[in-house]
Order: structure tokens, then C-alpha cells, then sequence
């Protein structure tokens, strides 16, 4: 009777477990040590601070603070308006956030990198579910 009842307690729990196991599993394992940049332009930024050169050297610095290493391939830059929601570079990096192994983005700021705040934080969501963090030269979004 025992036996039975114990068979019938794993039956019950299994779909439980296996559900617990699918969340768990689904976030991988991303090496914290490697991060990628991204920086961003437009034709009105010229001039204010925003250059690619600032951010860039910015985004390295911080990087480098962490113990963070940037491989050149993992530095994208575009030069579109952040009204724009289709950037091929920030294209890019969201399928390298999705696949690759790199486990930090690093952005200048929050408008540098989505087209407002809102976007910023579903972003961060969806790169945090992937087990990458999303970090700002000037701010920081857990």
C-alpha cells in the first residue's frame, strides 16, 4: 500500500517537476566575463556629447572596471534616430543576446540604446530571460 502510495505521489508531482525544470533550463548560462557595446548616433546628436568615439570609450572603460572583456566583434554602432525600432547593429545584438555567449550588454544610456524607457526595461526583461544583463555607462537597470 505504501509503494502505491508513494507512485502515486511521484505521478502527481511529476508534471509539477517538469515544469520547474523547463523554467530553470531555459535561462542559460552566459559567461559574465564577456560582455558586448552598443552605441548609437543620430544626424542631430552631432556636437552634443554623444559621439561615437565618447560612448565607445565610455562603454570600454566600464567594461574594464568589471573585469569585462569587449572583443571587436562585439562592438556595434549605428547611426540611425532611436525612433527607429529596426537598426541593423542593435538587430544584430538582439539575435547575439538571444544565441551568443557573451553575458553583458553595455549601452551609453537609456535613450542611446531604446526609443524610450518603457522599451528599455522590456528589453532588459527579455535579455535578463536569456541570462545577459543589460548595463548603462550612467545608470543601471536590474
Amino acid at each position: 500500500m505504501k509503494d502505491q502510495q508513494v507512485i502515486n505521489l511521484n505521478n502527481l508531482l511529476r508534471p509539477h517537476l517538469r515544469r520547474q525544470q523547463k523554467k530553470t533550463a531555459s535561462i542559460p548560462e552566459r559567461d559574465q566575463t564577456v560582455g558586448m557595446i552598443y552605441a548609437r548616433v543620430s544626424t542631430a546628436d552631432q556636437g552634443t556629447g554623444y559621439s561615437l568615439e565618447n560612448q565607445i570609450e565610455a562603454l570600454h572603460r566600464k567594461a574594464a572596471s568589471e573585469g569585462v572583456r569587449i572583443p571587436p566583434e562585439f562592438v556595434f554602432v549605428d547611426e540611425f534616430s532611436g525612433k527607429v525600432s529596426s537598426r541593423p547593429k542593435f538587430d544584430q545584438l538582439n539575435s547575439l543576446v538571444q544565441n551568443g555567449p557573451a553575458g553583458r550588454v553595455f549601452a551609453f544610456s537609456v535613450d542611446r540604446f531604446a526609443r524610450n524607457t518603457e522599451d528599455a526595461l522590456r528589453m532588459a526583461r527579455q535579455y535578463r530571460q536569456s541570462g545577459v544583463r543589460l548595463e548603462f555607462a550612467n545608470a543601471q537597470i536590474d
